[in-house]
């Protein structure tokens, strides 16, 4: 009578938690090890999809461990029957019932033993970790894609703290201010930057951390390890954590200082072109100014010896015109002589000085 009712006892307790297991989710399995003959819980059959006939031995659960998992598995379950360990937990995939793997959290122990050491009776849990298997593989796909962009990324990426302290860094970043990755993270970014360009950053740096603004993009110098000056173009964010706390900022850098010193030199090269212009555009003045001088200069002397000598064919006869003839009559042969002699120097000294001033300037070419 006493047997029976610890026999009662016993199963009244065991099916107590055998309840509370399926309440917390976990489908419960239960193994007779002489036997082999396997049972499993309401919601280890609702996990899996099976029927309670579809499995019902210990070889036919262990048939739909994983094949890649299975190894892992049976190393464990031969260390807990040797009694190197009390009990495994081992994470594997389990074949369901409509074809697909779901990864599960096994756990397992022997209860009991028969009077020479073998094992007679083991019970356990699978508990249902797909979903989270799933996201820690698409978080680890995430983080690699992101670790081979930052990486191998043709512009400068760092990840710098709220403290301005330098995280993380690639290549091109450390390429850029001739400090290797180590030596960036014992400074501060400020430590780089031109003493001209701190404060501006300085102050958009604290516009993202009161929530002004989310991102900015300026043109910054730095200062590198051998004291030269780079141009970056920079592109910075910042990134929260879940207590809305500012976790870190990520920057991004072109090296943009080959591209600025051509903008600088063709800068140069259009002022000089302009300067040229301007001194092209006084010179063409001046000539217009000297041609006229020269035209004046010329123009009056020959029109007079011109004049002259009409006057003195005009005493030979022929058919001249009136202002001619009375010039012929007032003018005296030796006059006419010396007003031709002085019209001439005029044009020979006008023609001398033009021929001089272009002697002067192939000179100075």
């Amino acid at each position: 009578m006493a047997q029976n009712i610890s026999n009662e006892s016993n199963q009244f307790v065991e099916d107590k938690w055998k309840l509370a297991l399926d309440a917390a989710g976990d489908g419960m399995w239960d193994l007779n090890m002489q036997t082999g003959e396997i049972s499993f819980s309401d919601k280890w059959h609702e996990i899996f999809g099976y029927d309670f006939s579809d499995v019902s031995t210990w070889d036919g659960w262990a048939a739909k461990i994983h094949p890649d998992d299975k190894g892992r598995y049976e190393h464990k379950v031969e260390d807990v029957i040797s009694g190197e360990l009390p009990s495994y937990s081992i994470e594997q995939r389990f074949l369901c019932k409509d074809g697909t793997y779901k990864w599960i959290l096994s756990r397992g122990v022997i209860i009991s033993r028969t009077a020479d050491g073998k094992p007679l009776r083991a019970i356990g849990t699978h508990h249902d970790i797909n979903d989270q298997k799933l996201a820690e593989a698409a978080l680890k796909a995430s983080r690699d894609i992101f670790a081979s962009t930052f990486d191998h990324s043709g512009i400068g990426i760092a990840l710098i703290g709220p403290d301005a302290k330098w995280l993380d860094v690639n290549n091109v970043v450390c390429h850029m201010t001739g400090y290797t990755k180590e030596e960036l993270q014992s400074l501060t970014h400020y430590d780089v930057t031109h003493p001209d360009d701190r404060e501006i950053d300085r102050g958009l740096i604290d516009q993202m951390l009161d929530k002004d603004i989310y991102t900015y993009t300026i043109e910054k110098r730095y200062v590198t390890k051998q004291k030269k000056i780079v141009i970056g173009l920079l592109t910075v964010s910042l990134v929260w954590n879940s207590d809305n706390t500012p976790k870190f900022f990520i920057s991004q850098v072109i090296d943009i200082t080959k591209k600025k010193e051509l903008e600088n030199e063709i800068k140069m090269k259009n002022a000089e072109l302009q300067s040229a212009k301007v001194n092209l555009l006084h010179k063409v003045s001046l000539l217009e100014e000297l041609s006229d001088n020269i035209a004046n200069n010329l123009t009056v002397p020959a029109a007079n010896i011109k004049a002259i000598s009409e006057a003195l064919q005009a005493s030979h006869g022929g058919d001249k015109p009136a202002v001619i003839k009375a010039l012929n009559k007032t003018l005296k042969q030796e006059e006419a002589v010396e007003l031709i002699h002085e019209n001439s120097e005029t044009i020979i000294n006008t023609l001398s000085a033009i021929m001089e001033s272009a002697k002067i300037k192939h000179k100075e070419k």
